[in-house]
């Protein structure tokens, strides 16, 4: 619905974030579901930012030659995203927070 309006724009940009860790990603094209083999949180996160480089650079052939594609990697950004990595590791929880997060916090940007 709104790409007519972004190929009506002078210049229009679709901008899908991604992350660095796409460069890691390996695409499961025969298990895309992580039915068959063992589920990994990490490895499907490398995928499913790999993909979204993969939809960006296709996008890029479909819209026309106005439009720009962009797939990004943001920086280190506080959020929540990792908040249960450690579920299954109660104690390592708290170590891992003292030894990973808290000296990062000042060097990753806020999410507001």
């Amino acid at each position: 619905m709104l790409m007519k309006n972004i190929e009506k724009a002078a210049e229009g940009r679709i901008i899908n974030v991604s992350s660095k860790a796409h460069t890691r990603g390996k695409i499961g094209f025969d298990d895309m579901q992580w039915e068959t083999r063992p589920y990994s949180s990490i490895k499907a996160y490398e995928q499913s930012k790999l993909a979204n480089v993969y939809f960006t650079r296709h996008l890029s052939t479909l819209v026309k030659p106005n439009v720009k594609t962009v797939s990004l990697h943001p920086g280190v950004v506080r959020t929540e995203l990792a908040r249960y990595i450690f579920d299954f590791y109660p104690g390592l929880q708290i170590l891992m927070t003292w030894i990973l997060f808290i000296p990062f916090w000042f060097f990753t940007k806020s999410s507001n």
